[in-house]
């Protein structure tokens, strides 16, 4: 009866638990995984450099490197359907890895109903990607420096009534390559 249970609980379950599931799953490739960080503070990689979390990103940033990150694609997407999974935390110790290999990154906040990775680098966000797509700021007055050296932000700026359309505006496209050069 135990046996049996267990069986119809592994066959009805619908959630992911592990790395195994995912290569099991799909036919996506895993550059790496990222322990959970329990300390308050999201940017690891500088506060404790020689962390295990350190070394994860740092194990990520060397995969990326290794599937050509550095000489054909220069864009990494961080996303996910829902808060709370990590997305600023990924983006801003990727970013600082990169950073401190002497790589220039821009960390660009699309996150426009729920902006936080200008808190984490104390900039200013009265400027950034929402007044930049509807014209109340150009590109070099909405971008920012950090404290980490290579390592910039565009802030996704002050919340707008309409952060889907926003988004879904042409000028994104424009923006990004305008970014990428």
């Amino acid at each position: 009866l135990p046996f049996a249970v267990l069986t119809i609980r592994a066959y009805g379950r619908s959630t992911i638990d592990g790395r195994e599931d995912v290569e099991r799953l799909t036919r996506v490739p895993i550059i790496g995984s990222v322990g959970h960080h329990a300390s308050g503070d999201r940017m690891a990689v500088s506060v404790k450099p020689k962390s295990a979390v350190a070394e994860a990103f740092r194990s990520i940033r060397a995969n990326l490197m290794f599937m050509g990150l550095s000489e054909q694609h220069k864009t990494v997407l961080i996303t996910s359907s829902v808060g709370g999974e990590g997305k600023s935390f990924a983006s801003l110790n990727l970013a600082s890895v990169l950073a401190l290999q002497h790589h220039k990154v821009l960390i660009i906040g699309m996150d426009l109903r729920k902006p936080q990775l200008f808190r984490e680098l104390s900039v200013d966000n009265g400027k950034g990607v929402s007044t930049l797509l509807t014209g109340q700021s150009t590109l070099d007055e909405s971008l920012h420096r950090t404290g980490i050296s290579g390592l910039d932000l565009l802030p996704s700026g002050p919340v707008p009534p309409n952060p889907s359309e926003l988004l879904a505006k042409k000028e994104v496209v424009a923006m990004l390559q305008e970014l990428k050069r």
